[in-house]
């Protein structure tokens, strides 16, 4: 049975760098041999669309010119100037007089939202969700599943997203996303998935999966992904240096999420002097128990691994950052 990877980072804040960790995560797991996917779950935030130069799929549409989600895989991307051309041109269509958010079906590109909102006929059958995956201009081995950055499809998926009133829906819905990935795209080996800020609603329920998972136990509604694959859980909290409100999160969730880590990305300073700022702010009860020694740090690495999100580097770059530790701090194995 092959092993599965779920790389899930989360964070009670915006800004602590969630996304960047998940682009080098999934691009450090490529250059192991790995087939990883970046799933863009924070669909209220700026895009990997925007953000990457980014090939989206070409997916068959309907005589109205929807996207056919239904339809197999065609294996064809657009380039970028392609993908930007009908982003503007599904912005202009969503915001016209007789189209908007409650639409079943919109024009390309296809995003993450497209998938998740699909109504399916069928309960027991998913969409071609393979051939939602887009793929980087300059092809570095990682598959990716943006959400939309347009504003209208953002409206659309704030319900979802904010986990009211529908509960555990949309992780319920991306769940059976997951499953029809490995179905249809048996070569992928990691979901590296980035989720949006926040202690409430999707992240949490993401997690409250995750100790599903770790108990080996489905849910109703669910599909047994234990019984297909074998999981490596590695579940992550990011914060930077001056986030109590992290620490206090990662204190409730942790007794219940196996593996779960606590990271300190950014890192400016002493990692002894932050240890000692994490010890005093424990409650009296946790303290002088060595928690403090668990933290995982990243340096300060912006500009280069900024350059290692958005494109290629040159072979001693690469090496810089894997010397710098983030293979160990970010628990990717061999």
């Amino acid at each position: 049975m092959k092993p599965l990877g779920l790389h899930v980072f989360s964070s009670v804040k915006g800004g602590v760098g969630k996304s960047t960790l998940a682009v080098t995560t999934a691009k450090l797991l490529a250059r192991r041999g790995h087939v990883p996917v970046v799933v863009e779950a924070d669909m209220l935030a700026a895009s990997l669309a925007d953000n990457l130069r980014l090939c989206a799929p070409v997916v068959e549409v309907t005589a109205e010119g929807l996207l056919d989600l239904e339809a197999p895989a065609t294996n064809r991307w657009y380039t970028p100037d392609e993908t930007w051309s009908l982003r503007e041109k599904r912005r202009s269509w969503l915001e016209g007089p007789n189209n908007g958010i409650g639409e079943l079906s919109c024009p390309p590109p296809a995003y993450l939202n497209d998938a998740l909102h699909y109504p399916l006929p069928d309960p027991q059958r998913e969409c071609s969700v393979g051939g939602l995956l887009w793929k980087h201009a300059h092809d570095d081995g990682v598959w990716y599943l943006p959400s939309s950055p347009l504003l209208v499809d953002a409206y659309a998926a704030a319900p979802y997203a904010l986990g009211a009133p529908h509960g555990f829906h949309w992780v319920r819905r991306l769940s059976w996303v997951f499953e029809a990935l490995l179905e249809q795209q048996p070569s992928i080996t990691d979901f590296v998935i980035d989720l949006p800020p926040g202690p409430l609603g999707t992240s949490h329920e993401m997690m409250v999966w995750l100790r599903a998972l770790t108990k080996r136990w489905t849910p109703s509604g669910y599909p047994k992904l234990h019984e297909k694959r074998l999981l490596r859980l590695n579940p992550f909290v990011v914060m930077s240096q001056d986030q109590r409100m992290s620490l206090e999160y990662f204190l409730y969730v942790r007794p219940h999420v196996e593996n779960l880590a606590l990271l300190c990305n950014k890192l400016h300073g002493s990692r002894t002097t932050v240890r000692k700022q994490v010890e005093q702010s424990l409650p009296w009860a946790l303290q002088g128990l060595g928690f403090a020694e668990t933290i995982r740090f990243i340096p300060i690495l912006s500009k280069l691994l900024d350059r290692f999100v958005r494109g290629p580097l040159k072979s001693e770059e690469i090496e810089e950052i894997e010397k710098a530790g983030l293979f160990i701090d970010l628990r990717l194995g061999p």
